[in-house]
């Protein structure tokens, strides 16, 4: 009882043990889209608009800095330290859409060639070998032995983080629809599912906005609406710990020229129920 109550993987075989989770000492951090296409501290005004599409992930993060019609992408500059994510981001969102239903998704995305354990894989981020373990006597009904597992991992250039979704008719209920009024303003806010995860010095951190993620919501159709993002009153909170001084502004640079990878192959989890 006297043990961490929670052990944390931060990278391939780096654990942290710490009294609880998410970490006590997480902090939330707003981060706001510009109109430059950046993610930064400062909010910013305008508009932007993208069609409610499915598209597979490979496609939404694909080079964020080339305008696609099917999302808005917003990344940061360069971190000038690691930041350690730990618990649920969520997303703030000001919109319109002119159709009564919209569907709205978001991706955190990491920016950066790493090794990175490779959950979405065979095997959700462990190999199974040959060899063996045993722990006690075997008998024979119940053999003692146990087949040895590592650490599955991949080199990559980009991460899907983490992800939410919204339904706008169901924005204030899972079991009665409200449709939009096309063309009438609303403000939304999802979680995005809870994450521990190490974004590096040197990273880029994106938020990724769209209608319908094709590799994960199979069943789901895009409604095809036109949805305007009113930039001012839109941002994503992340619950953050930050390595060293625990200062934004010492963490997020102001340099901002960068072309993102334009080909992205991403591991897909095995899809075992249909």
């Amino acid at each position: 009882m006297k043990q961490p109550r929670a052990d944390v993987e931060t990278a391939p075989d780096t654990w942290v043990g710490q009294s609880d989770w998410p970490a006590p000492s997480a902090r939330p951090l707003n981060l706001s889209p510009g109109s430059d296409g950046t993610l930064g501290l400062a909010p910013s005004s305008g508009t932007a608009t993208f069609t409610d599409t499915k598209k597979d992930e490979a496609a939404l993060v694909s080079d964020p800095t080339v305008a696609q019609p099917y999302r808005l992408a917003y990344t940061t500059a360069p971190l000038k330290q690691d930041v350690r994510l730990s618990g649920t981001p969520t997303v703030s969102l000001k919109f319109k859409s002119d159709h009564p239903a919209a569907d709205l998704g978001a991706l955190l995305v990491d920016y950066g060639t790493d090794t990175r354990v490779n959950y979405l894989g065979a095997g959700s981020g462990v190999r199974t070998l040959t060899t063996e373990d045993c722990h006690g006597e075997s008998t024979a009904t119940d053999d003692a032995c146990y087949r040895q597992v590592v650490t599955d991992t991949v080199t990559s250039d980009v991460n899907v983080v983490t992800r939410g979704f919204l339904d706008t008719q169901n924005r204030s209920s899972l079991s009665h629809q409200s449709p939009l009024a096309p063309g009438k303003t609303y403000s939304v806010h999802w979680p995005t599912l809870p994450q521990d995860y190490q974004f590096k010095a040197g990273h880029r951190l994106a938020l990724i906005l769209f209608g319908v993620d094709g590799a994960v919501q199979y069943e789901e159709d895009a409604t095809g609406a036109g949805v305007t993002v009113d930039l001012a009153g839109s941002k994503v909170s992340l619950p953050v710990v930050v390595s060293g001084t625990p200062s934004p502004a010492k963490t997020f640079s102001t340099e901002q020229a960068w072309r993102g990878p334009a080909h992205v192959l991403l591991p897909r989890q095995p899809r075992l129920f249909y």
